[in-house]
């Protein structure tokens, strides 16, 4: 028994060290194409190859993002993962994410809504990276598998307001969710 769990230790070690090198191996590169297609999407081109570009770019960011999110998981298995603590607006990142999809959910008619509970302070600290990775998540795959028509509907609160509903102080969450729509500012 002792063996097997040597085992798998080392086993987990050797994969946390794999991903790492290889996300790394992979994300140099990948980075230098980006800023490639970037110089390129900055001379003159026609529409058609802008748009080739620019979809060549959204791709290799969207690449980015999946071995960053593997790497992430396998710091979270491998219980590595170092959370920052930083003062942040949780409203500003709420924002951000949602601006970033709103026109993807205007090309799939889904209605993106939004509700932050006035329990939910101005200012946390917490690691907002990983606050806007998870929020990016949701939102990102709940569009993904939203078909034609529908909403996506993203609310934050305090976690005792959920947990223990007869000390809800927030009035909205109160008497049922009422959802906002969504639309970024200055739109």
């Amino acid at each position: 028994m002792k063996e097997l769990m040597v085992r798998a230790e080392a086993a987990d070690v050797t994969k946390s060290q794999f991903l790492a090198i290889v996300s790394h191996e992979i994300r140099t590169p990948m980075n230098g194409v980006l800023g490639m297609l970037q110089m390129l999407m900055d001379t003159d081109l026609d529409d058609n190859q802008i748009d080739c570009a620019q979809t060549a770019h959204d791709s290799g960011k969207d690449l980015i993002s999946v071995i960053s999110e593997v790497l992430e998981q396998a710091k979270i298995e491998a219980g590595r993962l170092e959370l920052e603590d930083v003062a942040f607006h949780p409203h500003a990142i709420l924002d951000e994410v949602l601006t970033h999809f709103f026109e993807k959910s205007i090309e799939k008619r889904i209605e993106l809504a939004v509700y932050a509970s006035n329990q939910v302070p101005q200012v946390i600290i917490s690691d907002p990276k990983l606050f806007r990775q998870i929020i990016t998540n949701l939102v990102g795959n709940s569009l993904k598998f939203t078909h034609d028509k529908g909403h996506v509907f993203v609310s934050i609160h305090l976690s005792n307001e959920v947990k223990n509903p007869l000390c809800i102080m927030d009035p909205v969450l109160r008497e049922g969710l009422n959802p906002i729509s969504y639309e970024p500012a200055g739109k």
